[in-house]
């Protein structure tokens, strides 16, 4: 039961970076330029105008991005992946999987070497309609990033009963 909310994010100087508002049912997504040993709140508003706070989680140095752009219109996912300049001079190697009803659809090595940022277009085709679960995870199989889509091929389950006789007793 998702409600619409807005709001928005400031520093520890109580200074406005960004707004937000949900675009479906308290769903949708907004951008934010971190910066490291910086402290962030997000200042909700709730239908009916009470107003809550919400300190975000301190921002770390170091790390991994993974963003999903599912536009209804498109044949692709858009999946971009990201490092830190520090993960990038590592030369360690990543793993992007693309997963529905628990089976690998799509599985790629993701190498940031000499790069912080990639971007991949995959085929929606090679998923069933579903939620899908793109996981960004270390060589290793440690996840480090996930998020949720929703692809919809237009192919709704339709079930059609013809009885043998027109009267059961």
């Amino acid at each position: 039961k998702g409600t619409n909310i807005s709001g928005v994010i400031t520093d520890h100087n109580q200074q406005q970076l960004a707004s937000f508002r949900s675009q479906h049912n308290g769903m949708g997504s907004f951008y934010l330029n971190v910066q490291v040993n910086e402290s962030y709140t997000a200042k909700v508003t709730l239908p009916g105008g009470a107003i809550k706070e919400y300190a975000l989680p301190a921002i770390r140095p170091s790390g991994t991005v993974l963003q999903v752009k599912n536009a209804m219109e498109s044949d692709s996912v858009e999946v971009f992946t990201a490092a830190s300049n520090d993960l990038v001079k590592s030369d360690a190697n990543y793993f992007l999987i693309g997963q529905a009803r628990g089976i690998v659809c799509y599985a790629a090595i993701i190498d940031f070497h000499d790069v912080n940022y990639i971007r991949r277009k995959i085929a929606k085709r090679l998923f069933p309609s579903s939620i899908t679960h793109f996981i960004l995870m270390t060589a290793k199989g440690r996840p480090l990033n996930e998020r949720l889509t929703y692809i919809d091929h237009g192919d709704d389950l339709h079930i059609g009963i013809t009885p043998v006789t027109t009267t059961y007793f």
